[in-house]
């Protein structure tokens, strides 16, 4: 399966759009969403190949975010995005499908190359 769909939850809007436009530009078709509750109900609605998902977005942490969707027994190849070190942040995760994570600040090479990196896991899956 080759990755097509992208959700981004980030709730800082420049990285939000930064994210968005250059995974459009790659060919991706990409949506983001700013809260946890407006993701949850779009992946509900239809699920994406891969989902970037912040550290942390407002008051509420990715890996609640991730605990709601696997109650929902809903999984999706995901990519976490933090501004700690991800040696800092992993432990957050350890129950959870997490298969990179994406220290900012990043540059455009970075996105890239953690978007080859998810493709050749989700490829293997």
């Amino acid at each position: 399966m080759d990755i097509q769909k992208i959700y981004i939850v980030e709730d800082e809007i420049g990285i939000r759009l930064l994210l968005t436009e250059v995974m459009k530009q790659l060919g991706y078709d990409v949506q983001s969403y700013e809260e946890v509750d407006q993701a949850i109900e779009a992946v509900q609605n239809a699920k994406p190949d891969v989902l970037f998902v912040d550290f942390m977005i407002g008051n509420v942490s990715g890996d609640q975010l991730l605990k709601s969707l696997q109650k929902q027994q809903i999984f999706i190849p995901t990519v976490v995005m933090s501004g700690r070190a991800a040696s800092e942040i992993k432990q957050y995760f350890t129950d959870l499908q997490v298969d990179l994570f994406l220290e900012k600040p990043f540059s455009v090479e970075d996105v890239q190359h953690i978007l080859k990196k998810i493709s050749q896991k989700v490829i293997k899956a």
